[in-house]
């Protein structure tokens, strides 16, 4: 005869609002990770090409560092991918479901509704920018001259990393793990997809994007919840990013 097993405790309300704020913080970490690492290694690549001449290293370090923007990027997603796929597969998925049943999920109309709902907010986005650019003309042409000297839009690297690889590690991180701690801390879902919407927007690290990042977080959290499932979410957010990337709007 064994001991009887205790039933596992549940996370308190304030708790969980504090793991919600936690998967953001490690995205962070992530960017800050990759980000290292790959300056590292231009540098390393640099001295090597130069003979090992420091001083003309120094000089071009400006431009060592815009150089490894894209590698950096690809890398902070493929690692966000993976490591918060593991990370909510371990928390939520339990009892695990079937393959069958996972897939039993992907019928046509929630897709095609993922789809048209991305397009829309694409345009959307546009739309968004081009306001902001009446308002705050500075602000926006300085924004977008510091995402083309990052290669967004125009390096293959970043172009893989923001169409395939974000909507997969984003929607893990905001409408998966941070949405599903929020309702735990708030019991509601609306407020959970105020706070994961507002923290997705915090994200992008500027106003331009940040705005209408959050009304999209918004939309993307209420197809996560309507479809109870973050597959859906992550074909919108396909959808948005590849229509941006391409100017298909």
């Amino acid at each position: 005869y064994g001991y009887p097993q205790q039933p596992k405790k549940e996370m308190g309300r304030v708790a969980s609002f504090f793991v919600s704020l936690l998967p953001l913080l490690c995205f962070f970490a992530l960017q800050f990770l990759a980000s290292f690492m790959m300056v590292f290694v231009e540098v390393f690549a640099a001295i090597f090409r130069t003979g090992g001449n420091v001083g003309e290293v120094m000089r071009n370090s400006e431009n060592l560092v815009y150089s490894s923007i894209p590698a950096a990027t690809a890398m902070t997603h493929l690692l966000a991918a993976v490591c918060f796929a593991f990370w909510y597969r371990l928390s939520f998925q339990k009892p695990r479901p079937a393959l069958r049943e996972t897939t039993r999920k992907l019928k046509p109309e929630p897709i095609i509704m993922a789809f048209i709902l991305g397009i829309l907010m694409s345009v959307f986005s546009s739309g968004t920018s081009g306001l902001e650019a009446l308002l705050f003309p500075d602000m926006v042409e300085e924004t977008y001259a510091m995402m083309e000297q990052s290669g967004i839009g125009t390096n293959y690297m970043v172009i893989f990393a923001t169409v395939l690889l974000a909507p997969i590690g984003e929607e893990l991180i905001f409408r998966g793990l941070t949405m599903k701690y929020a309702e735990k801390a708030f019991r509601r879902f609306w407020a959970a997809n105020l706070l994961q919407a507002f923290l997705f927007g915090v994200a992008h690290m500027n106003w331009v994007q940040g705005v209408y990042a959050f009304f999209g977080g918004l939309v993307l959290g209420w197809v996560a919840h309507r479809y109870k499932s973050v597959v859906f979410s992550m074909i919108m957010h396909f959808a948005v990013n590849s229509f941006s990337t391409f100017g298909l709007t």
